[in-house]
This record gives C-alpha cells, structure tokens and sequence, in this order.
C-alpha cells in the first residue's frame, strides 16, 4: 500500500512537503487530490476519503516523491482544514490504483 505523509504541521508562511510513497519497485504515475471536506465514496477498488477540489498529476519514483505546498502569510488561511489523498497507478492493484491512507492537514500560526 502506498503512504501520504506532511514533513510538518501546516503553519502560515512554511512549506510543508507531501511525500508519497510508492508500493512498486518501479516508476509510476501518481494523482494527488486535494479538497475542503471528507468523504466517504468508493472507487478504483478502495475508498476516496477526501471530496476533491482538485487534483495533481505528478511521476512517482520507486523512492517515493515530495510535493511543496508553500502556505502563505494570508490570515484567512490560518484555520484551513485541507484534505490530500494519493492514487498510485499500480497494475496488480484492484482497478489498477492503490490508494493512500487521507490525510488532513489544519493550517495553524
């Protein structure tokens, strides 16, 4: 299975890097889906858990990947409740996607 992790809690004007680990010994590609609020939905042979707002595409080494997410000094931001989720194109998955555990990520001072 693949993982999510943040390097750190989010806390305005830091850049917190979202790692992604991968569950092949090989390169693959991998979308990170980010959105405001939780869910519970099933697809590709597991559950989604975050309702997304968007999604990023990006390679995903063997190693593992990081993506910055650079918080600016925007008081508005400071109690922002973000939620990340990792699908990894993996062939022996079901559906040929692993899905990461959720992640939510509070944005802080």
């Amino acid at each position: 299975m693949p993982g999510l992790t943040a390097s750190a809690s989010p806390v305005l004007g830091t850049t917190v890097k979202l790692r992604t680990t991968s569950s092949l010994a090989q390169p693959t590609t991998a979308f990170l889906a980010y959105g405001f609020a939780q869910a519970a939905v099933p697809v590709l042979g597991g559950t989604l858990l975050v309702a997304p707002t968007g999604t990023i595409a990006f390679p995903l080494p063997s190693a593992g990947a990081e993506l910055p997410w650079t918080i600016g000094f925007d008081g508005a931001l400071c109690g922002l409740d973000v939620f990340v989720q990792t699908a990894v194109l993996d062939p022996g998955a079901p559906q040929a996607f692993a899905l990461t555990p959720g992640l939510h990520l509070h944005v802080g001072v």
